[in-house]
């Protein structure tokens, strides 16, 4: 990555200096937007934005789960219900599709109660898929949103004891609207405007003093 960065830095240089011509130019442009499309990939792969954790609503029903960040919003780690009533109870965390697209993610499983008491899945507009039952399953999952539903992830227990189920949920990543900026696309769009403006200017430069 920093060789990339390095090479788009000297040609943003050369274009501020007015050593290059609009070929070149236009290359170096290429080059900031195509870097600017890296990050906004690279910083949607977590529960900073644009699905952030404060946009989540964590609710149970008949269950006592909780959701945690170990590594400030980068993944989640989120406990089914043990409350000890030995009845059926769900721990769900949803939030609302701020566009079409598609959402991405990798889980894994862990529990210390009996192979099949306890269930980790993700809804979509309150429609239930199971990711697992079984300690120690893992897995990457894609699938497609409306502007509007609603998804998230819910826990399953079926007894409240013997432990919760714990689905940990990293590299997120949810549909960004259009209108809006994505991470580092914004800085990156700047450059790209900057470079525009010293190639304009260099080219200027140039053409007063040929013109003396």
């Amino acid at each position: 990555m920093k060789p990339v960065f390095a090479r788009f830095a000297g040609a943003l240089s050369e274009v501020a200096l007015g050593r290059t011509n609009a070929s070149q130019g236009l290359v170096a442009l290429c080059c900031v937007l195509g870097a600017s499309c890296f990050l906004a990939e690279r910083a949607k792969a977590d529960f900073i934005t644009p699905c952030g954790l404060g946009d989540f609503t964590l609710t149970n029903s008949n269950a006592n789960g909780s959701v945690m960040t170990p590594d400030g919003g980068m993944s989640i780690i989120l406990d089914g219900g043990d409350n000890g009533t030995g009845e059926f109870g769900t721990t769900d965390f949803v939030t609302t599709a701020q566009a079409a697209g598609t959402v991405v993610f990798q889980w894994s499983y862990f529990s210390t109660d009996l192979p099949g008491d306890d269930f980790a899945g993700f809804l979509v507009n309150n429609v239930y898929t199971q990711l697992s039952g079984n300690s120690g399953d893992n897995g990457s999952i894609s699938f497609s949103v409306t502007q509007g539903e609603s998804f998230g992830f819910e826990m399953q227990t079926l007894t409240n004891t013997g432990g919760p189920g714990i689905l940990t949920v990293s590299d997120f990543s949810a549909p960004l609207p259009s209108s809006v900026p994505e991470p580092g696309t914004a800085g990156m769009l700047l450059l790209s405007s900057l470079a525009v403006a010293g190639l304009v200017a260099g080219r200027a430069l140039k053409t007063r003093k040929a013109r003396q």
